[in-house]
């Protein structure tokens, strides 16, 4: 763990956070449209009526375009870093994020409540990225697992046979020149 990801950890917990209207769209000729409307017409208020219109994610047209307040390193780079350029009554660009396009309405920042980082803070921070860190750690060791895995349903007759490991991975292991159990040597 790095300095960089305890400052990470900080900015995205209790950094500022950028609060949007948003409106999502399935496709980039529906946003275009919808975004030419909204730079004509530049309210809160017009801008909340065409995410009720035409927004395809249902919380944001349900509530007018009102979302959770967008968050540094939260896991959307494109999102965030336009999110956070924008000063409040902003319009942001159309945003491609995944199969959906996204406009936003910048209406203000919220103010962080914790300012700097005590020992206190720092403490709870290092914790919660160890924990995210190992559990990262322990889904891709269990994804290899079931990868290599050899997998006999006696109850069923049926078997699975695991990826073979590669030479480069096998080096050095002393399991590698086992013979797996039941195997005959030769």
């Amino acid at each position: 763990m790095t300095d960089e990801d305890i400052r990470k950890g900080f900015d995205s917990n209790f950094g500022p956070r950028v609060e949007v209207l948003a409106i999502v769209f399935s496709n980039q000729r529906q946003a275009q449209k919808v975004w030419d409307m909204a730079r004509s017409n530049p309210t809160d208020t017009f801008f909340g009526e065409l995410a009720h219109q035409y927004s395809t994610d249902p919380i944001s047209r349900e509530n007018f375009g009102r979302v959770p307040p967008i968050r540094r390193y939260g896991g959307r780079p494109e999102m965030e870093e336009e999110a956070f350029s924008l000063k409040p009554g902003q319009l942001s660009g159309i945003i491609a994020s995944g199969d959906n396009y996204v406009v936003l309405r910048c209406t203000g920042y919220t103010t962080p409540v914790v300012r700097s980082m005590d020992s206190e803070v720092r403490a709870e921070l290092v914790k919660d990225i160890h924990e995210k860190k190992l559990r990262l750690t322990m889904a891709v060791e269990f994804d290899r697992l079931c990868e290599s895995a050899q997998i006999d349903d006696f109850l069923s007759g049926t078997s699975q046979a695991g990826k073979p490991r590669s030479r480069a991975s096998s080096r050095g292991s002393a399991t590698a020149s086992r013979p797996v159990s039941g195997a005959k040597r030769r």
